[in-house]
C-alpha cells in the first residue's frame, strides 16, 4: 500500500470510523506531531487520544477530504471535519452547534509508516462556531462582554453536561 492510501485509511478508518487500532498499522510508535496543542502528548498513544477526544465531541463526525496527494516520503491532505458539537472537545462543554473546521496536514513516512506529522487547523474559527469567542472584527468592548458571558455559559453547560452524564 502506498503512502497516500495509508493516509486515506487513516482519515477514513481512524478519524471518521473511530478504529483507533488501525493507527498502529499506519503510524510509527514514536510519531512526532510538530504542532502539538497545549497539554497534548506526542507519539502514537497521544495521537489516538487526540482522535478519541475529537470524536467524543461530535457523535456525527464526518470528514470531507478536499485533496490528498503524495510525492515520495511526503503526503499532504486538506479536509474539513464536520459535525454537531454534542460532547466535550478539549474540555469545552458541548454547545449543540454545527462545526465545520478546515484542516491541512502533512505527513513524512519512514520505513513504511508515518513518522512526522504537521497540522494546521482553524482553531479560531472552531471557537467562534462553538460560541466561545466573538466573530472576527467585533468591537473590542463587545468582545470583552461576549467572552465574559461565554465563560459563564460554558460553566453552566459543563454543570448540565456532568449532571446528564451521571443520569445516563
Amino acid at each position: 500500500m502506498d503512502n497516500v492510501e495509508q493516509i486515506r485509511r487513516l482519515i477514513e478508518e481512524v478519524w471518521e470510523q473511530g478504529k483507533l487500532d488501525v493507527a498502529d498499522e499506519l503510524l510509527a510508535p514514536d510519531i512526532v506531531n510538530h504542532d502539538l496543542m497545549p497539554g497534548a502528548v506526542d507519539g502514537l498513544e497521544g495521537f489516538k487520544h487526540h482522535v478519541a477526544d475529537l470524536r467524543g465531541g461530535s457523535s456525527d463526525l464526518h470528514l470531507e477530504v478536499e485533496f490528498l496527494f503524495g510525492a515520495g516520503e511526503w503526503v499532504t491532505a486538506r479536509w474539513r471535519w464536520q459535525g454537531i458539537h454534542d460532547g466535550p472537545i478539549f474540555g469545552i462543554p458541548p454547545s449543540g452547534r454545527r462545526l465545520d473546521v478546515p484542516q491541512l496536514a502533512v505527513w513524512r513516512f519512514e520505513n513504511g509508516k508515518a513518522k512526522d506529522f504537521y497540522q494546521r487547523s482553524d482553531e479560531t474559527g472552531m471557537l467562534i462556531q462553538m460560541g466561545i469567542i466573538p466573530e472576527r472584527g467585533t468591537n473590542p468592548l463587545l468582545s470583552i462582554v461576549f467572552i465574559t458571558a461565554s465563560t459563564l455559559r460554558m460553566g453552566v453547560r459543563q454543570v448540565r453536561y456532568k449532571l446528564r452524564s451521571r443520569g445516563s
